[in-house]
C-alpha cells in the first residue's frame, strides 16, 4: 500500500483511507514504512534541473531552474520611508506609499468617521462616536445557555445573522503542561492561526505596555523575577481580586498621583524606617522594587481582563485563588520546565519564573495580526473567546484572547481542572451577533445598551431586544412594563391621594357631624333661651307698658306736684316775707324793750335774741338761769 491509513482525518490525497476505528498493527507498520519510503534520499542539479531523489526509488524533477528568469534582478525596501526599489536588468524602478511602522506621515487618508492611519500599530476603524447602538437585524435567537447550537453549512447563506446567549466563565480552566500540548497539537491540527503564546510573544506584549521605557525589560532572561513597573496594573481586571490591606506593607503613607510615565521602581523603600520592608510585599529577598507605596489594583486599561485564578500543584493543592494570576508560556526551560508569568494582586510589575510541568496553570492564546482579520469574538476550537487588539514592540498589535482558554474534552485529551476546584467561580452571561460570511462565523459582542431586532422568536416577530444590566430584554415588554410601571405608580400614587382624600374627608365629615350636633345643640339651647328671652321680652314689654303708663301717670302727678310744689313755695314765700316781717317786728320790740326790765310770768326779763334762721326767739333772765326759748314753726304756729 501507498496510502495511509487513518484513523478519523479524511485526507485530501489520493490513496489515502480514513477508518474512523483503532488501527490494525499492520496498517500502522505500512503508515510508517510508506512514510519512510517518501523521505528524501539526496537531491541534486541535473541539467539545469533540482531532482530530488526518494528512499522508496522514486524521483522528483523541477522545471529547468533559469528558464525565463531574470538575470539580474536586486530588490530592496526602505521601511522608514516605504519605498519599493527594484533593478530588472541594470532598469531601476520605485514603487512608494507603502505603510511601515517607521512611516511619519498618515498612510490613508480618513474623515471623522474613522480613525487610525493604516498602520500596525494604528488600525483603521470606525470611530467610537460614529459607532450605533443598533445592528442590522439578526434572523433568531440561539440560546446557547439551553443547550442549542448555530445552524450549519450548507444550509447557510452569506450574510446570516443570529444572536447567541452564552455563558462565559470568568477564569477559565487550568492546564498543566501536558494539557497545555494537547491544545497545541488541536489547534494545529484544525490549522488554526491561534497558537500558544511564547515567553517572547508575552515580552513583547508587556514591554510595549509599558509607558516607561527603562522598565521595558520583559524580555529578561531571570526566573523568580517581577519584571516592568506598570504592565501588571494595566493589565489585572478591575474586579475579582483580593484588595490590597493598606499599610499592610511596604507604606510611607503618601497619597500621591503616580506618573506612570516617569514613576520609577526600582527605588529603595525601607519607609524611613529601621526595618526593612516586608519582603512578601516589596520584592524577593528583602529587597524593594516597587515605590514605598502605591495603588497596585488593576486599570484593565486594554480589556486583557488578567482574572486571579490562582494555580494547583501536582496534588491539586489550589494556591492564590483571587491573589495572583499564573500564565503558562510555550517556551521550555531545559527542556523540562516551562516560563511562567503571574500577576500579583499587591504588585503592579509581573513576575517571571519557571515551574514544573505537572502544576496547573492559565492559558490565553495569541496570533498575528494581518490589518484585517481581527473580530471582536471568534470560534477557536469548538469554543467562542472574546478577543482584544493588543500592543506589539515588533509588530505594533498583536490579537490575544481576553479570557481565558476553557475547552473541555478535546480530541488530544485535554487535561484540565476548574480554579479554586470550582469554588467561588463566577458565570457571566454574553451575547453576540453571529454573521457566516461563507467560510466562517464573524462574531461581535453586543454591549449593555445595544440592540438588535429579531425577526423571528417563537411567537414573536420582528421583536427588538436590548441588553439592560446584562440581560436580554424585550423593548416592546420593556416599554410596556416601564408605562405599566409609571402607570401603576400613577395609579398608587392617586390611590394613596384619593385614600388620604377620603380619609380627610370622613375626618371633616366627623368634625362636620360633631359641629353641626353641636351648632344644632347651641341652637336648640339658643332657641330655649330665644324663647324664654322672648317671654321675657314679652313681659318686659308689658312692664315697659305699664311702666310707660305709670311714667305717664307719674308725669301727670309729677305736674301736678309741680304746681302745688310752685304754689307751696309761692306759700312759703309769703310766709317767709310774712316771718320775717313778724321777726323784723320782734326785733323792734326787743330792740324797744331792751334795757327795761320786764317780767314774763312773775320772771324779770333783762334781755333777749332771735335766731331767725332757727326760728327760735330766747328770752334773758336777769340771773342768767331759766331762759325763756320760744321756737317758731315755718306756718307761724300759735305765738
Amino acid at each position: 500500500m501507498n496510502g495511509i491509513t487513518y484513523f478519523r482525518l479524511v485526507s485530501p490525497y489520493e490513496g489515502d483511507i480514513t477508518k474512523n476505528c483503532a488501527l490494525t498493527g499492520s496498517e500502522v507498520d505500512n503508515n510508517f514504512f510508506t512514510l519512510e519510503g517518501r523521505d528524501i534520499k539526496s537531491v541534486e542539479l541535473v541539467n539545469d534541473k533540482i531532482v530530488v531523489n526518494l528512499v522508496n526509488g522514486k524521483t522528483i524533477t523541477t522545471d529547468p531552474l533559469t528558464e525565463n528568469c531574470v538575470k539580474d534582478l536586486e530588490i530592496s525596501f526602505d521601511d522608514v520611508n516605504g519605498i519599493l526599489t527594484i533593478i530588472k536588468d541594470g532598469v531601476t524602478q520605485t514603487i512608494t506609499g507603502f505603510a511601515t511602522s517607521y512611516n511619519t506621515g498618515e498612510a490613508i487618508s480618513v474623515d471623522g468617521t474613522l480613525v487610525g492611519n493604516g498602520l500596525a500599530k494604528s488600525p483603521v476603524g470606525i470611530s467610537p462616536v460614529t459607532k450605533t447602538g443598533q445592528y442590522r437585524p439578526v434572523k433568531r435567537i440561539v440560546r446557547y445557555t439551553d443547550g442549542e447550537k448555530l445552524p450549519q453549512s450548507p444550509n447557510l447563506f452569506p450574510g446570516d445573522r443570529y444572536l447567541t446567549v452564552e455563558n462565559v466563565n470568568d477564569y477559565g480552566y487550568l492546564y498543566n503542561y501536558e494539557g497545555l500540548k494537547k491544545i497545541a497539537c488541536q489547534l494545529r491540527e484544525a490549522n488554526s492561526p491561534w497558537r500558544i503564546p511564547t515567553k517572547a510573544d508575552w515580552d513583547d506584549m508587556l514591554n510595549a505596555v509599558e509607558p516607561n521605557e527603562d522598565f521595558r525589560n520583559h524580555n529578561d532572561a531571570r526566573t523568580n523575577k517581577f519584571l516592568g513597573c506598570f504592565a501588571g496594573k494595566f493589565l489585572k481586571s478591575k474586579e475579582y481580586w483580593k484588595k490590597e490591606t493598606e499599610n499592610g506593607g511596604c507604606n510611607c503613607g503618601t497619597d500621591t498621583p503616580i506618573d506612570y510615565s516617569e514613576s520609577s521602581c526600582g527605588m529603595d523603600c525601607s519607609c524611613g524606617h529601621n526595618t526593612q520592608c516586608n519582603p512578601a510585599y516589596c520584592g524577593e529577598y528583602g529587597s524593594c522594587y516597587h515605590k514605598c507605596y502605591e495603588d497596585n489594583s488593576g486599570l484593565d486599561k486594554y480589556g486583557f481582563k488578567v482574572v486571579p485564578a490562582g494555580y494547583a500543584n501536582e496534588a491539586k493543592d489550589f494556591l492564590y485563588f483571587k491573589e495572583r494570576a499564573y500564565f503558562w508560556t510555550a517556551s521550555n526551560h531545559e527542556y523540562r520546565d516551562a516560563y511562567i508569568k503571574a500577576f500579583a494582586y499587591n504588585k503592579s510589575s509581573v513576575l517571571q519564573d519557571v515551574m514544573a510541568s505537572d502544576n496547573y496553570m492559565s492559558v490565553r492564546l495569541v496570533k498575528d495580526f494581518t490589518g484585517d482579520n481581527f473580530n471582536e469574538r471568534e470560534d477557536i476550537l469548538g469554543s467562542a473567546y472574546s478577543t482584544v487588539l493588543m500592543p506589539s514592540m515588533i509588530h505594533g498589535s498583536a490579537i490575544w484572547t481576553s479570557v481565558n482558554i476553557s475547552i473541555g474534552d478535546c480530541d488530544c485529551g485535554c487535561k484540565h481542572i476548574l480554579p479554586n476546584d470550582g469554588q467561588g467561580l463566577t458565570y457571566s452571561k454574553k451575547y453576540f451577533v453571529n454573521e457566516w460570511n461563507g467560510k466562517t462565523w464573524m462574531r461581535k459582542e453586543v454591549a449593555e445598551g445595544e440592540s438588535v431586532v429579531v425577526f423571528k422568536d417563537g411567537e414573536k416577530n420582528y421583536a427588538e431586544y436590548r441588553i439592560v444590566n446584562g440581560e436580554l430584554v424585550d423593548v416592546a415588554s420593556m416599554t410596556y412594563d416601564d408605562i405599566m410601571k409609571d402607570i401603576t405608580t400613577t395609579i398608587t400614587n392617586l390611590e394613596t391621594e384619593i385614600q388620604t382624600l377620603d380619609a380627610k374627608i370622613d375626618a371633616e365629615i366627623e368634625r362636620s357631624t360633631t359641629k353641626d350636633n353641636e351648632i344644632e345643640a347651641n341652637v336648640n339651647s339658643i332657641t330655649e333661651r330665644l324663647t324664654e328671652d322672648e317671654a321675657k321680652i314679652d313681659k318686659n314689654i308689658q312692664d315697659i307698658e305699664d311702666l310707660s303708663a305709670n311714667i305717664t301717670e307719674i308725669g301727670t302727678t309729677l305736674e301736678a306736684l309741680d304746681a302745688e310744689l310752685e304754689e307751696e313755695k309761692q306759700t312759703r314765700a309769703d310766709a317767709d316775707n310774712a316771718i320775717n316781717e313778724r321777726i323784723t317786728s320782734l326785733q323792734e320790740t326787743v330792740d324797744n324793750i331792751s334795757g327795761t326790765v320786764t317780767t314774763v310770768d312773775g320772771q324779770t326779763i333783762v334781755g333777749g335774741s332771735y335766731d331767725k334762721d332757727n326760728g327760735t326767739l330766747t328770752l334773758n333772765r336777769k340771773n342768767d338761769e331759766n331762759n325763756i326759748t320760744v321756737q317758731f314753726n315755718f306756718n307761724f304756729g300759735t305765738f
